[in-house]
């Protein structure tokens, strides 16, 4: 008998523990249940997240003007992130990818996320675009590089045969001509500041000259002292209108200095165009003259330059002065560089 209630002890322990497994192995799928549960909160990004430019790996970059300029972008939050590219300040493309070719010249590509409510961030590199062998270039020194508005510019270019337009940023440039290796163009009125050039072949291509200043001054020359002799806005009618410069204006002026004279065209009916430098005597005879009566043309350089030679102070001395007439022109500035 004392063995038979051992043996039930046994039996009975076997099946509480047996018991006690299966409520513990419940318990734990519950418990897996309650984990997977679409009640419990998780991560969710919105339109009203702060967008973030994820890419580590964005440099300044050189390339070729041949060469496409590629880079992809990632952004979060991705479908509420739209992606804007602009090159010194203007939009040239959208989306999360950029693929295409650059002007010749150093840039600022800024890359901007903005999301669907208005939040964005944005990453700045610097791309230097070279030109490709043969490209036309025009010269890198500051002084060609520099455009005064109002102005017809000179400019050595090489590597072309031919240029029909020139693009100053967007505006376009009147009175292109190009000869003898030297791109003429006059430079219009437009907000200050710093432009690509841009110049269009006779086969229509395109090629980026890199960036140029655009100023309402003239060049500040290094080491060159500019003087104003007279300044003003008088259109030039033969007698009826001219521009006298007094001798004691111009008597502390070397033999060999440099003078100028800035103008503007005006438009005629005849279309005739004419500038003569002489002096208050204003005789027609050569010796009468400082500089010779000559057409004013689109070719005509502006300033109008000539050098004040031993001749001319002569005659200025012994007259009282110079005076500048012609017509069809309005005269703005005369000075002297010394």
């Amino acid at each position: 008998m004392n063995d038979n209630m051992k043996k039930y002890q046994r039996m009975g322990r076997k099946a509480l523990t047996l018991l006690l497994a299966g409520s513990l192995a419940l318990s734990g799928t519950t418990a897996l249940t309650a984990c997977s549960s679409d009640e419990d909160p998780y991560f969710t990004v919105t339109q009203n997240d702060d967008p973030r430019i994820l890419n580590t790996d964005l440099s300044d970059k050189t390339i070729d003007r041949l060469t496409n300029l590629k880079i992809e972008i990632k952004v979060t939050p991705m479908q509420y992130t739209t992606v804007t590219w602009l090159l010194n300040g203007v939009q040239i493309a959208t989306g999360h990818t950029l693929d295409q070719k650059l002007p010749v010249g150093n840039h600022e590509l800024k890359i901007v996320a903005t999301t669907t409510v208005g939040k964005s961030t944005y990453r700045i590199i610097h791309v230097t675009v070279t030109p490709a062998a043969g490209d036309p270039e025009l010269a890198s020194d500051a002084k060609s590089r520099w455009l005064t508005i109002g102005t017809t510019k000179t400019i050595d270019c090489i590597n072309t045969t031919s240029v029909t337009q020139v693009f100053i940023g967007e505006v376009e440039a009147a009175n292109v001509s190009f000869a003898n290796d030297k791109l003429t163009f006059d430079v219009p009125t437009m907000p200050e500041g710093e432009y690509l050039v841009t110049i269009v072949d006779a086969e229509g291509t395109r090629f980026g000259c890199g960036l140029f200043t655009v100023s309402n001054e003239a060049y500040p020359d290094p080491g060159i002292k500019e003087t104003v002799l007279w300044e003003g806005g008088k259109e030039i009618n033969w007698g009826d209108s001219n521009v006298q410069i007094s001798a004691e204006s111009l008597a502390n002026i070397a033999v060999g200095t440099t003078i100028q004279l800035y103008y503007e065209m005006v438009d005629m009916p005849d279309g005739y165009h004419a500038l003569r430098i002489t002096t208050p005597w204003w005789g027609d005879n050569a010796e009468d003259q400082i500089v010779a009566q000559f057409d004013l043309t689109a070719d005509t350089a502006n300033p109008f330059e000539f050098t004040y030679s031993e001749a001319n102070k002569s005659i200025v001395d012994e007259r009282g002065g110079m005076l500048i007439v012609g017509y069809g022109y309005k005269l703005t500035k005369v000075t002297y560089k010394e």
